[in-house]
């Protein structure tokens, strides 16, 4: 493996782990409490 793949791999496992940290972190805050008003909005516009 080159260097250059062996740094993309680093950074895309960095950045998966980030995303599943970020996911953790809103899981658990949906399980302490409602949504916010602004926050169901964004909901419906996505």
């Amino acid at each position: 493996m080159h260097i250059n793949q062996d740094i993309r791999w680093h950074q895309r496992l960095k950045g998966f782990r980030a995303a599943v940290n970020e996911l953790h972190d809103a899981v658990v805050l949906s399980k302490e409490r409602d949504l916010s008003k602004l926050e169901e909005r964004q909901q419906h516009e996505d």
